[in-house]
């Protein structure tokens, strides 16, 4: 079966990183890996360039960066020269 790897997949001694296709001849290791999220099935419309990794649930960070940037925001107003001495 023929995958995408979602993240970096290790079989026997070799590495895949992510959007990495791999053909995995045993078929329950590779159901395994689907029923995981870490890999996803190639399509016969799918290809490396247009396929996408599915969703993550990363609101913590979003939330994170979100309160960053209103920082950001808040602080971004005009700047004032220093005087000289």
């Amino acid at each position: 079966m023929k995958v995408l790897a979602n993240i970096t997949v290790v079989l026997g001694k070799k590495e895949y990183a992510p959007d990495s296709e791999i053909d995995i001849s045993n078929e329950e290791e590779a159901n395994s890996l689907l029923s995981r999220g870490f890999v996803r099935k190639i399509g016969k419309t799918e290809n490396k360039q247009t396929s996408t990794p599915p969703p993550t649930n990363n609101s913590q960070k979003t939330d994170k960066n979100n309160a960053k940037n209103k920082k950001e925001t808040e602080n971004s107003g005009p700047k004032v020269p220093k005087s000289g001495g």
